[in-house]
């Protein structure tokens, strides 16, 4: 898979605002062999087409190295997109990890 430019660019971006949130002397969150199940809530500012399944991916490869160690970690997941305008132009995901029994 080829990722443009712009991709890396909003990838390296959503790590950086995601470790600012975290004490980096603990990661990762969940360390490898840690079974884990993820929903995801995704509200897009617009209507724009989006895929669900890209959206899943960046959340899920941002999270490498830094909530978990690989996201083969990750077992179970449950996505859905929401058209929600009270945050009109301010799209964001919701996301819930736990460990899986």
């Amino acid at each position: 898979m080829v990722v443009s430019t712009e991709g890396k660019e909003y990838k390296a971006h959503m790590k950086k605002h995601l470790l600012s949130q975290l004490d980096v002397r603990d990661l990762p969150l969940f360390p490898k062999p840690t079974k884990l199940q993820c929903s995801i809530k995704a509200y897009p500012p617009d209507r724009r087409g989006r895929d669900l399944d890209n959206i899943q991916k960046v959340l899920l490869d941002c999270f490498s190295k830094i909530i978990w160690e690989d996201d083969v970690q990750v077992h179970a997941i449950h996505a859905e997109k929401i058209y929600d305008y009270r945050n009109k132009d301010k799209g964001y995901c919701e996301v819930a990890i736990k460990e899986m029994e």
